[in-house]
């Protein structure tokens, strides 16, 4: 039998190792085609979330040209004669050829167009003028400026910002580096009118710049100019550049201002940024070819936004837009330092949890279920083979008793009653034993023939000494029987007397049983001695328990759970000495319940004590 045991128990355990590897490649079969399919749903929502911080992004480069645009379309509508120091009126009858001062003449105002240092003028012939300036000879515009009551500060501004602008033109090659003379520019081998030489001015002999008449002059005659778009150049220096060609017949003229190039792009930039509907940190990063030349950090959740002129940790790139002309040679990127799941995305999330959460479950309790089921499978089969070896071995000493009594092989009289008294202890064995499995088959076709009646207490404890007498004489074990004092005659049990009784029986059993060959700690201790008594529970004094105590070794609390289990046998299959099918206790929990009692057991000090309760019925 113990073969017959080790061989289920290592098939039961291939089998359980079999059930987890194929559980393991079911989930993963399950998970993997989900995954991709999540994967998937997650990268549509992505592209969904970028193509919508897109869209926001394109709409803020559309206000930051058409802002720039609407900028620039002022200056592309002011008329050529502006950018001088004086503007010829026209000619009347009361006022002919008189001149005053250009608009921009004046200091120019930065609140129109942010960071502008000034506007100039650079002819066919490389000759340089600003409209701040009606002379290039300093002494001559002091001379002047004076007259015309401007102030000493102011001056110096203008002459400061004459010499800002200058080398601006010849890094970008509209004003040539040498001096440019006086004869290089007017050929006097062939005739000018004296309007033409009214509108030209006159030249210092040591610089390139005009020197405009002394003396306001009449009118010139009208000629017309087209004027062709501003275009835009970025300098090294941080300056922007903005200039457009004006022809006047034959003539090209170059026209157009300067910017500081952090204060008049921040300023525009910061409007539309500021308007854009991100929700989420987004990085804005304008480059000039290749080169970084800002960066602006908007984050909405702690409604801050930085600027600064350095490279910033790159985000994940939403968009690359060219701005439109004049600046279509600057371009920027939108980076979203990180994008939210959008609410479709979060319900896939939970949806997803969900799902991996009842699979999870539900693999789970199908693989509890097998191993419950192998569980099950491997105590039926210990079962049989306790079943068979409980009913092989004494029915075969029975036979064989039997067969030497019928051949008269006994050496005497004492002999003879001893080969009776094994035959008749076997044969109640086998009988209780047949009786457990009739019974718990019944109780598992719930097929139950309890018939409950009210029974004396007194009654029951006589049924069961007189029912384990046997058992115990032939175990060599002493009965202590005991009833508390407050159960006394009038008190009664509503249980079914033939059920009890093979409750008390199998209790009795299991107590000899397991209690047998073991030696108590303390010498104080009965060794082979099985108590049966009746108290009332000390926390509820409605129940009296029937107890039946041993003096073995107890159970363990990690068996605890499992005693009452059908077919569980306390122990090792393979080391296990003591006899049984492992039915005894599942059937005493089935008897009690269906009576409407309840077991449990105790540890003692020494041994165990098994405790049956019923609700007390008065006597009528």
């Amino acid at each position: 039998m113990t073969a017959f045991s080790n061989a289920c128990s290592g098939k039961a355990e291939v089998q359980k190792i079999r059930l987890r590897r194929f559980l393991l490649g079911f989930a993963a079969l399950i998970a993997l085609p989900l995954f991709l399919l999540m994967n998937s749903v997650y990268e549509q929502f992505a592209k969904e979330a970028r193509f919508k911080y897109k869209w926001r992004a394109q709409h803020v480069v559309k206000q930051i040209d058409n802002e720039i645009k609407t900028r620039i379309q002022i200056e592309q509508e002011r008329p050529f004669e502006d950018y001088g120091f004086y503007k010829v009126t026209g000619s009347s009858s009361l006022h002919p050829g008189s001149l005053i001062l250009s608009p921009l003449a004046r200091l120019p105002d930065t609140s129109k167009i942010p960071g502008i240092i000034g506007f100039f003028q650079v002819d066919e012939a490389g000759l340089y003028s600003c409209p701040l300036l009606p002379y290039a000879d300093n002494q001559s515009f002091v001379k002047e400026a004076l007259k015309l009551h401007i102030e000493e500060k102011e001056i110096d501004q203008r002459l400061k910002l004459r010499d800002i602008i200058r080398p601006i033109l010849i890094k970008n090659g509209l004003l040539k580096t040498r001096k440019v003379t006086y004869s290089e520019v007017f050929d006097y081998s062939q005739p000018s009118s004296e309007d033409e030489l009214s509108q030209s001015a006159a030249l210092s002999p040591d610089t390139n710049e005009y020197q405009s008449p002394d003396k306001p002059q009449s009118p010139a005659k009208k000629v017309a100019s087209i004027i062709k778009p501003f275009t835009a150049r970025l300098d090294d220096g941080g300056y922007l550049m903005f200039s457009r060609n004006v022809w006047r017949g034959q003539e090209k003229i170059v026209q157009g201002f300067v910017v500081k190039e952090p204060i008049f792009l921040n300023d525009i930039l910061m409007q539309a940024f500021h308007a854009a509907d991100f929700d989420v940190p987004v990085l804005l990063k304008l480059y000039s070819g290749e080169r970084a030349i800002k960066y602006m950090l908007l984050d909405p959740d702690k409604k801050k936004f930085e600027l600064g002129d350095s490279d910033q940790p790159e985000g994940r790139l939403l968009a690359s837009f060219a701005l439109a002309e004049p600046l279509q040679d600057l371009h920027i990127e939108f980076s979203a330092v990180r994008l939210p799941l959008s609410r479709g995305a979060l319900v896939g999330t939970v949806l997803l949890c969900l799902v991996l959460v009842i699979m999870a479950t539900g693999l789970w309790l199908i693989y509890r279920l097998g191993v419950r089921q192998i569980d099950l499978n491997e105590e039926r089969l210990n079962f049989v083979s306790a079943v068979s070896h409980e009913l092989k071995t004494p029915l075969t000493s029975i036979i064989m008793y039997a067969e030497m009594l019928r051949d008269g092989i006994f050496s005497s009289e004492e002999k003879r009653q001893g080969y009776y008294d094994f035959i008749f202890f076997e044969g109640e064995r086998l009988s209780r034993l047949i009786s457990n499995v009739l019974r718990l088959a019944k109780i598992d076709r719930n097929d139950s023939d309890i018939e409950l009646s009210k029974v004396s207490i007194a009654t029951v404890l006589d049924l069961v000494r007189s029912k384990t007498s046997t058992l115990i004489e032939n175990s060599a074990y002493t009965l202590n029987l005991s009833c508390d004092s407050a159960c006394d005659d009038k008190q009664q049990l509503l249980i079914d007397s033939d059920a009890f009784v093979q409750v008390a029986i199998n209790l009795v059993d299991n107590a000899i049983k397991f209690s047998k060959d073991h030696i108590p700690q303390s010498e104080q201790a009965p060794r082979n001695q099985v108590d049966i008594g009746f108290a009332i529970k000390e926390n509820d004094p409605k129940f009296v328990c029937f107890s039946v105590r041993d003096y073995g070794p107890g159970i363990d609390k990690a068996q605890g759970r499992d005693v009452f289990n059908a077919f569980y046998r306390v122990g090792n299959e393979l080391t296990r000495k003591t006899q049984g099918t492992g039915i005894g206790l599942s059937l005493v929990q089935a008897l009690c319940a269906s009576m409407g009692g309840r077991v449990d057991y105790v540890n003692r000090d020494i041994g165990v004590e098994f405790r049956v309760c019923f609700e007390r019925v008065p006597a009528v």
